[in-house]
């Protein structure tokens, strides 16, 4: 039995005194499988100075009889600065098969080097796809965090009348399919279809509703209006 999975899954201070730190603000995924547990997706971030840290882990298994069939690990931090990715670094193991991938923004762009040396240079304000950020349903395009490459998706917000206790859906579609809910600008759950065996994987909240990472960026990113179609 196979399955596949792709990037679905994965201030100011005065002068000579560093920001106050945060605590880390933490939320949590149970990952089910038709209904059945299968792992755990955490996102923790927090402030370091005038940067923003966040760190993802992704742990997944499927097993029958007690026999691993199926397992993903994937790793990622990324550093934020002034509300744009700065640096990334991830590792995967996707079932046997493995990633690497680490950027930096440059002059002229967001610059990443896949583990098999293959560079690319996207715009500054590329965004990864691991969604916690507000201004994913805005975006068209998402940097894959298991792969490098970049993937071309239209997101679209479902009629408010059609919102339910995990907020506003969005429908992303493109190189990428899957269902995100956000709601005042925090990532809430989301699902998607297997590519192997199109089985339902279904991201439900294991922490407090009320975890919401990007409550630690600049203010005016946290501001923006999510009931405009994306474009």
């Amino acid at each position: 039995m196979k399955l596949r999975f792709l990037a679905y899954v994965c201030c100011a201070g005065v002068i000579g005194a560093a920001p106050a730190a945060d605590p880390a603000v933490d939320l949590a995924f149970d990952v089910l499988r038709k209904d059945q547990p299968m792992g755990r997706h955490t996102i923790s971030v927090r402030r370091d100075g005038a940067d923003i840290i966040a760190d993802i882990a992704i742990d997944l298994k499927i097993k029958f009889a007690f026999i691993t069939v199926f397992e993903y690990e994937h790793r990622n931090r990324e550093v934020w600065r002034d509300n744009r990715l700065v640096s990334i670094e991830t590792t995967t193991n996707n079932d046997g098969k493995r990633f690497r991938i680490a950027g930096r923004a440059e002059a002229a762009g967001f610059r990443v080097t896949t583990g098999d040396g293959v560079e690319r240079v996207f715009a500054s304000d590329v965004l990864p796809t691991s969604y916690w950020h507000p201004r994913t349903p805005q975006a068209t395009q998402l940097l894959n965090t298991q792969t490098g490459e970049l993937a071309e998706v239209s997101i679209t917000p479902l009629p408010a009348g059609r919102a339910d206790d995990g907020g506003r859906q969005y429908v992303v579609s493109g190189d990428l399919d899957l269902n995100l809910w956000y709601s005042d600008g925090c990532l809430r759950k989301l699902n998607f279809r297997a590519p192997g065996d199109d089985s339902l994987i279904d991201y439900r909240p294991a922490v407090s509703a009320n975890a919401c990472p990007a409550q630690l960026l600049a203010p005016a990113s946290t501001t923006v209006g999510f009931a405009a179609t994306a474009q």
